[in-house]
């Protein structure tokens, strides 16, 4: 028989949960502020944290998530996230396949750029589509999407593709350029070359 003690988490890893009951199973830290005090998401330094398979760092970090903040703040997400000040971008580590880029006759220097390139271009995409949800039937990011793609297409040192007029068309070019990347990647494999594939990451500081 199931006790109501029973670890939600005993055989299920909070990654496989939805937005949904992440929310409804979280439990904050029992000291003033919270785990927001100690984790500080909107501090502008990094922070590690660091736990054993089961300790809650996956549950803590969906906890931060925009999807989290939407559910948290659903009649008004902009006031909540002006009150949290900042906006949670989650991703899975595991959705980067980084194993791929190892080995295949190439030196770990090579690597190191492509996968930096590579996931840069996956935290744009996510950033992008995270801000146009956030800001979604506004009419300041709407009238002024074409001066914005310009702006963040001038970050690469080299934009081999025309601006973009919206967010949603940059969005696109953006996954088509990680897409290439992937089939140099997989190609590699066979060839033992990724071609004259072009790295334009630009300021990464902007």
């Amino acid at each position: 028989m199931k006790s109501d003690s029973d670890n939600p988490f005993g055989l299920t890893k909070a990654s496989h949960f939805s937005d949904k009951k992440i929310h409804e199973l979280w439990v904050d830290f029992p000291v003033e502020g919270g785990f927001e005090k100690i984790v500080l998401p909107a501090s502008p330094m990094p922070m590690l944290i660091l736990g054993g398979k089961g300790s809650g760092k996956t549950h803590l970090m969906r906890h931060l998530s925009f999807n989290l903040q939407k559910l948290r703040y659903r009649n008004d997400i902009l006031k909540g996230i002006k009150r949290e000040r900042y906006i949670g971008i989650y991703l899975l580590g595991s959705a980067l396949d980084d194993h791929r880029f190892s080995g295949k006759g190439q030196n770990s220097d090579v690597w190191n750029s492509f996968f930096a390139y590579y996931m840069d271009l996956y935290l744009a995409e996510l950033t992008l589509n995270t801000i146009t949800d956030l800001f979604a039937g506004n009419p300041e990011l709407i009238g002024n999407q074409a001066e914005i793609c310009k702006d963040l297409t001038g970050i690469f040192d080299s934009y081999q593709n025309r601006t973009p007029e919206t967010i949603s068309e940059l969005i696109n070019q953006i996954g088509l350029i990680r897409k290439d990347i992937n089939i140099a990647v997989n190609n590699c494999s066979v060839t033992g070359e990724l071609g004259n594939f072009s790295i334009t990451q630009g300021n990464s500081e902007y």
